[in-house]
């Protein structure tokens, strides 16, 4: 692990680029007594600091606390890289936030993925309500205060049109062995979300209506698995396995059972030694089977 300190960084980085303390002096307003100052005790301010790197055109946080070590960097330079890389896919946003200067910097991609253009904290908090905000904060604040990282959903908005973004963060330490830095990457999950959302509500519907018709009735998808039903409730003698098998093969015996019943509102079939009522209906703009057993 480097001992350097930000006056030896100070010193070398004017060795290298051959640049004097009265130049430095000069380019940020200050007296050139400030400047030597730092070459001794090392002690700066953070405003100067930010002028100092501009100006050095080096990383303020690496100028400070100098390069972190892997022990205390858990994220390394390569890993960085990789995360980097992802974006190209189009699908992937990489992003950075810088906790010391509180800047946020996004890969090209954003406006893509996000739907709308982002380039610092505020566009980026602008797209949420209150309790998304309060939400992704909280995680944030978790991981500056214990490291480790942080998976998370979360709704943006912009002008009515909305999207789902998921998002993974973790932080990285500088050489005091704090965090200074959040890296992440965030993808476009609005059909997954969305899909999860619509299956809650259908579900919902679901649990509902079993509770008010009498005889065991059965919700499937278009290709018969079962997605709700009321069997545990009425305890028939047919095992789960084999109501679940029934049904496959009902729906592959009646090969145009959607399409008959898009068209009529119910029909009575009778298969396997079962009377079943079977409707067509769509919740959610997801469509699907219920089939009441008369006889099972």
């Amino acid at each position: 692990m480097s001992t350097e300190q930000f006056n030896q960084r100070f010193v070398k980085l004017l060795k290298d680029k051959k640049i004097t303390q009265i130049k430095v002096a000069k380019m940020l307003d200050i007296s050139r007594t400030a400047v030597n100052k730092w070459t001794k005790d090392g002690k700066i301010d953070d405003n100067n600091l930010e002028q100092l790197a501009d100006f050095l055109k080096v990383d303020q946080i690496w100028l400070k606390y100098g390069t972190p070590s892997e022990e205390m960097h858990p994220i390394s330079t390569k890993k960085i890289n990789e995360l980097n890389i992802l974006h190209s896919t189009g699908e992937i946003v990489t992003w950075e936030w810088d906790l010391f200067n509180d800047t946020a910097t996004y890969s090209d991609n954003v406006e893509k993925v996000y739907g709308v253009n982002v380039t610092s904290n505020s566009d980026f908090w602008s797209l949420m309500d209150e309790n998304t905000k309060q939400r992704l904060n909280s995680n944030y604040e978790d991981i500056i205060k214990h490291g480790g990282a942080h998976e998370i959903d979360f709704k943006i908005s912009k002008d009515g049109l909305s999207r789902w973004i998921t998002s993974r963060a973790t932080g990285v330490r500088g050489r005091n062995g704090k965090i200074t830095k959040l890296i992440g990457i965030s993808l476009d999950n609005t059909v997954r979300k969305e899909a999860e959302i619509n299956l809650q509500k259908t579900q919902h519907y679901f649990n509902t209506l079993l509770k008010y018709i009498p005889k065991i009735v059965v919700f499937t998808d278009k290709e018969g698995e079962i997605l709700a039903t009321n069997y545990h409730d009425k305890k028939p003698e047919i095992s789960y396995l084999k109501l679940q098998t029934k049904i496959y093969h009902f729906i592959a015996a009646e090969q145009k059972l959607v399409e008959q019943l898009q068209v009529a509102s119910n029909m009575r079939y009778e298969f396997d030694h079962s009377t079943i009522i079977a409707s067509y209906h769509e919740q959610n703009k997801q469509p699907y089977l219920m089939l009441v057993f008369e006889q099972l």
